[in-house]
């Protein structure tokens, strides 16, 4: 009896290892938090993010290590959880310039009480600011092509319209919001003419 003892001891500080390098081996920030917002646990990555270690984290309120504020980051969806008890999720854009997807997981007992709420946060800042980049491009892309006196139709890789400009609407008397997504071919038909020759000698 005392043998598997120690055997389940082995197996539960092994399953605890395996539990604490997958959690800490994840890039997303995971940190549980009571309905005072004070951490309870947090992962590597948590701590990576706050420079602060693990140890220092605990019994910490998240919204003060990261805003050096007293009140709740606006939007917070563990905030949230613990209102509809459901699982929150929001997009932070924080003081710092940094951008976060944020979602909060209720954690509840074998009764079904809501124990604490798991945080989980990715930084999607970089993301976010080559989308508003390319947004900002295809806006200025469209206004020059707008402006183009010729017409102009774009297509995606299916030959679906995307965009066409005024003069392009004027020659095919297609409106532009009745076009898109249709095939070009449907919109405007390209007709190649071999136009034969008189027969005369051109003199040079």
């Amino acid at each position: 009896a005392m043998h598997r003892l120690v055997e389940t001891e082995k197996e539960l500080i092994s399953k605890e290892k395996f539990l604490a390098t997958l959690v800490n081996g994840i890039s997303s920030e995971l940190f549980l938090v009571d309905k005072d917002m004070k951490i309870m646990w947090a992962n590597r990555a948590t701590g990576k993010a706050l420079k602060l270690k693990g140890e220092n984290l605990i019994g910490e309120k998240c919204h003060e290590l990261v805003t050096g504020k007293n009140e709740v980051c606006d939007s917070c969806p563990a905030a949230l959880v613990f209102e509809t008890g459901k699982t929150e999720t929001a997009q932070i854009r924080f003081e710092s310039g940094r951008i976060k997807n944020c979602t909060g997981e209720p954690i509840r007992d074998s009764n079904g009480d809501l124990l604490g709420v798991l945080k989980i946060e990715e930084d999607i800042t970089e993301k976010v600011q080559i989308q508003e980049a390319l947004a900002e491009e295809k806006e200025r892309l469209h206004v020059t092509l707008a402006s183009i006196g010729d017409g102009v139709i774009t297509t995606d890789t299916q030959g679906r319209i995307e965009f066409m400009n005024k003069v392009a609407c004027d020659i095919t008397g297609w409106m532009f919001k009745e076009a898109v997504g249709r095939p070009v071919e449907e919109i405007f038909s390209i007709i190649n003419e071999i136009r034969r020759c008189s027969g005369k000698k051109i003199r040079r």
